[in-house]
């Protein structure tokens, strides 16, 4: 068990414990770095400040004494706008042409020719957008940091709630901020303890041209966004104890208070259900919700936060032993620097597991957008890469944690995305590929643009440009939802029709070589190298999916001319080949070079997100995959290093795991612990909380019969040789507990959720077990 961390906030939080995990600063994030207002790339923002959010909304806080900011945004707040014409015509003559060149090994021929074809429509790309920032409240106090003492700000993981508390002339001031699900929105809450009153002043600052005005005793906020229309509100509500309220045109304050709260709530007219996703305006909507939480009150509403939350974050606990008691209140930089300098400390490796959880809870709830790059989180206009939805693996990897850390639920969010991924993504399969089914390029957006990013007249390199099979690695995605969960009725409404449209495509989009084996004829590896004749990610992910298609159908009993096309592709695609050098070739061409670091390495795909890859079933290719890693080396950007972690989890070394744990948190973490690129991007601190699981617990396996298989403790780093680790789940509908200690497993439980059989290996031996829905198997070691 881990400590309880004692803090003075006690009072407050009466029989409420405060755990250890909680990043903590000694200083408002103002003064930890020289700030760039609404830049991108404020180190302010980005490395300091700590953020909350309930899916809908996210707002990161700076914690000042005399000015406190809560920077805010809504998960849809895009500028840009559906174009109904985003695809190229006439494209797929030009791609007939590329292939006859590749044929006759005329790749310079064909690059040339794909820079001058391949890409949107023109003027696609200027409607293109990004997310925006709605803005930020500014509370006044005109309490300065320097006369405060005991100051320390923290972000609670294990109650989702963000703390300020000092002192300040003989009396205690506390500050709390949490983002609530059931209440759609964020509450602020200041308070005193001792003689003195409060008197805050709140505001609103924002690049945009919205508007601020009070009304009824509500600061209002309320725009549109130019190019689309899309209109935004935003309403604020103060309660306070004692004391009175003063409103002015643009501010409203609070003179001798003893505690105030101030009720945010924000949303768009985004419609996904109609044809420009642009609705009208939710301002009565909005009045509702703040009418709605004001009548519960500030401790209503915590406790329902909490039991909100905590159903959720509760699921999943980890121990990986103990660090230092010392560390439990030390300011997350100096913490870093400290693990910089070779000081262990796994409940920081815990911690940043439990972070992962956190965000995404934070960032992809029911009823939102999914978490994009930056989860919910931009304070900027230009936001890098415009915070969009990549899909070469951003995206997806930002879910990967949902099945194993038993947060299903936050992927729905992802799932209905696809689904307008979907619609639009007709068009474009068929534009480019005459193909049927759906399929999106590296790079949508809000407004469902799934051609390639931009036309060929921009000049922009095709290798990331013009990737058709993004589509399908984002219809595995949805694909493992079934996985995990094994809904049948929610696999036949929801994920069918995308896993077998998906499918559809794959059967057109991929090209009948002349040699009798199906292929991605023309492709580019994402991001990486020049044009192919087949890129292995491309045949790793088609494979998989059509298996995934063929594995549904079988479940709906559907065998037909359709699911018969499908089986004969797959058992025909291109397979996997081993270069000069022993090492899994990334193209169909063996042109890979040992020297080469780059962050990309999709052609290990099927190692993982993918099956296909196994030390244990295909350890020829389990070796070629080791080689390739070896190449590649063990540093990259932060979701790079996301990426490795798992591939050394599923190549079962441990060791070379741990070692990407520990470069992951020596340099790619900054002290709010976001996951950097740089700049911030979240999807390596989501790669590493998927990553920790696979190293405790692999299902990715079926049997001979095609029962799933738990693999108990498959990669266990030696750092860890005692810990525990409850609520994991695994495919086929499973639940998992266990404990180990010395190195070697000591207790285990699997609980069935569905009623399946299932293969369990533990030290390398695998058995069989039937186990009734709700039941559970309990073994000592």
């Amino acid at each position: 068990m881990k400590p309880l961390f004692v803090a003075t906030l006690s009072l407050l939080f009466a029989g409420i414990p405060l755990y250890a995990y909680e990043i903590l600063h000694d200083k408002p994030a103002t003064l930890q770095a020289k700030e760039r207002p609404w830049g991108a790339r404020c180190p302010v923002w980005q490395k300091y400040c700590m953020p909350v959010g309930n899916g809908k909304m996210g707002a990161m806080i700076y914690g000042g004494t005399d000015r406190e900011r809560v920077q805010f945004n809504v998960d849809s707040l895009w500028a840009g706008k559906v174009n109904p014409n985003q695809n190229r015509e006439n494209v797929f003559p030009d791609i007939g042409r590329i292939r006859e060149l590749l044929l006759k090994g005329k790749y310079q021929e064909a690059e040339q020719l794909g820079k001058g074809v391949l890409g949107c429509a023109e003027g696609a790309q200027e409607d293109f957008g990004t997310y925006i920032t709605v803005g930020e409240l500014v509370i006044d106090t005109g309490i300065p940091f320097e006369e405060t003492t005991n100051y320390v700000r923290r972000l609670d993981l294990d109650r989702a709630l963000h703390l300020v508390e000092f002192d300040y002339r003989g009396s205690r001031y506390t500050r709390s901020v949490f983002a609530s699900y059931p209440d759609r929105c964020i509450v602020i809450h200041f308070k005193v303890e001792g003689e003195a009153l409060q008197d805050l002043e709140l505001s609103f600052a924002s690049p945009n041209a919205f508007m601020s005005r009070m009304e009824k005793g509500d600061l209002v906020i309320q725009g549109e966004v130019a190019d689309s229309g899309l209109p935004v509100d935003a309403r604020v509500r103060v309660l306070q104890e004692g004391g009175r309220v003063e409103a002015g045109d643009k501010s409203v304050a609070v003179k001798g208070a003893r505690s105030v709260t101030f009720l945010l709530s924000a949303d768009t007219g985004f419609d996904i259900n109609k044809p420009a996703l642009v609705g009208e305006a939710n301002t009565a909507e909005l009045q509702s919700v703040i009418d709605a939480a004001a009548a519960k009150g500030h401790a209503a509403l915590l406790a329902d936060h909490l039991e909100d939350y905590q159903t959720l974050y509760q699921r999943v606990s980890l121990d990986l032993g103990e660090s230092d008691a010392a560390v439990h209140t030390m300011p997350m930089e100096r913490r870093l620097a400290r693990y910089k300098q070779g000081k262990a400390d796994p409940d920081l490796e815990e911690m940043l597991f439990q972070y992962g959880r956190y965000l995404l809870i934070a960032s992809s709830r029911p009823g939102s957008m999914p978490a994009n790059l930056q989860g919910v989180w931009n304070n900027s206009n230009k936001p890098p890469w415009a915070a969009d939805y990549h899909i070469n693996i951003n995206l997806q990897m930002n879910y990967w944690l949902a099945g194993p850390a038993n947060l299903l639920e936050c992927q729905l969010p992802l799932i209905d995305y696809t689904d307008l991924l979907a619609r639009h993504g007709r068009k474009s399969a068929q534009a480019y590929y005459e193909a049927d089914g759906w399929t999106a390029f590296h790079a949508p957006n809000l407004w469902g643009h799934t051609a390639p990013r931009y036309p060929a007249s921009a000049g922009k390199p095709r290798f990331w440009n013009h990737l058709p099979i993004s589509g399908a690695w984002l219809a595995h995605n949805v694909y493992e939802h079934y996985a995990f969960e094994q809904d049948p009725a929610f696999m036949r409404d929801r994920i069918w029709p995308i896993v077998s449209g998906s499918a559809d495509f794959l059967v057109d989009y991929l090209y009948l070589h002349p040699d009798g084996y199906y292929t991605s004829l023309m492709s580019w590896s994402s991001e990486h190298g020049k044009m192919s004749a087949g890129a292995t990610c491309d045949h790793a992910i088609a494979r998989e999916i059509l298996q995934c298609a063929l594995e549904l159908a079988e479940v709906l009993e559907i065998e037909d001319a359709r699911t018969r096309e499908w089986k004969q592709v797959m058992e025909n695609i291109m397979p996997y080949r081993i270069g000069q050098h022993g090492q899994l070739q990334e193209w169909a061409e063996d042109r890979d070079n040992p020297d080469d670091k780059h962050r990309h390495i999709n052609h290990l795909w099927g190692l993982h997100p993918g099956s296909q890859i196994s030390p244990l079933s295909t350890p020829e290719l389990a070796e070629a995959a080791n080689v390739t890693m070896a190449h590649r080396g063990d540093g990259a950007t932060g979701w790079s290093l996301g990426w490795k972690l798992n591939f050394w989890s599923r190549l079962r070394n441990p060791d070379k795991a741990y070692l990407l744990i520990q470069n992951l948190l020596r340099g790619k973490i900054y002290p709010n612990l976001f996951d950097t690129h740089p700049p911030f991007q979240i999807d390596g601190n989501f790669g590493y909380t998927a990553g920790v699981c696979e190293l405790l617990l692999q299902s990715q396996e079926k049997d001979a019969a095609g029962r799933p298989v738990l693999d108990i403790l498959p990669t266990l780093p030696r750092a860890w040789p005692t810990g525990q680790v409850r609520g994991l789940r695994a495919r086929g509908g499973f639940e998992v507990d266990l404990s180990w200690k010395d190195m070697q497993l000591e207790t285990l439980k699997v609980r069935s959720l569905n009623g399946r059989d299932f293969g369990l290996r533990v030290n390398g031996r695998l058995q069989t077990h039937s186990l009734p829905k709700g039941e559970r198997l309990e073994l000592r070691f």
